[in-house]
């Protein structure tokens, strides 16, 4: 059985060019989604016109439902989709959602938003026919990089983003730093800057809550300051 599986992924391959062997690899997706997405950057012409972020939001969630197994509505989707960028906590969220356990609606966000809609639009990005004009390329690679970490951080603001990644992985804190900073295009190779200024504000903010954030602040700071 498992040769006559290897042979049937063999058969598959063979069928593609020397350019989608390297980009499905890159993409890490199976072959038929690398070509329906493929066919679905041309059909909406991704690389040469502009789309707006709520724009881009809709395309995607329209392509992920038409690839996916999915048991909510087109539009259930994009508006949770919108929520959980806006940063808006569970109970808010829930209130006019299809959902009515708050449980089954996280788990939709972190499971089918947060991972496969983040990894989708990671294909999408692996996928992106080579465009002549650089410039045009950088600003398609930033919106759409852009857009990914948001719905996989599930934050509105770059600000926010740079804290999830580079100091707390949790939505509501990580908003809350960032109205600290009152900036919020703050890219994570200015957030020790940022943060590092602010410092005595934010510990104010985390010591109201449980010991290990502003300890897991404090030692950020610390290791930062001695680099």
């Amino acid at each position: 059985m498992l040769i006559s599986v290897f042979q049937m992924i063999e058969e598959k391959v063979a069928t593609l060019s020397k350019q989608q062997h390297v980009k499905y690899s890159a993409a890490m997706t199976a072959v038929e989604y690398g070509k329906s997405i493929e066919a679905w950057i041309d059909e909406v012409d991704l690389p040469n016109h502009f789309y707006t972020e709520s724009e881009l939001l809709r395309l995607l969630v329209s392509l992920y439902v038409s690839l996916y197994n999915v048991k909510l509505k087109e539009d259930e989707l994009l508006l949770l989709c919108q929520e959980w960028i806006k940063g808006k906590m569970p109970l808010e969220m829930l209130n006019g959602s299809p959902f009515t356990d708050v449980d089954q609606l996280m788990d939709t966000c972190h499971k089918t938003i947060s991972y496969e809609m983040s990894f989708l639009m990671g294909n999408i990005i692996d996928l992106l026919p080579e465009i002549d004009d650089e410039e045009t390329t950088s600003e398609l690679y930033s919106s759409l990089s852009l857009l990914q970490r948001k719905l996989k951080y599930g934050v509105q603001s770059l600000t926010a983003i740079s804290i999830c990644e580079s100091l707390f992985w949790d939505r509501y804190i990580a908003v809350k730093v960032s109205n600290i900073l009152r900036n919020e295009s703050v890219a994570s190779s200015d957030l020790d800057l940022y943060l590092m200024l602010n410092k005595d504000r934010i510990h104010a903010y985390l010591d109201k809550l449980p010991s290990c954030f502003s300890e897991s602040f404090s030692n950020y700071i610390t290791r930062n300051a001695d680099a």
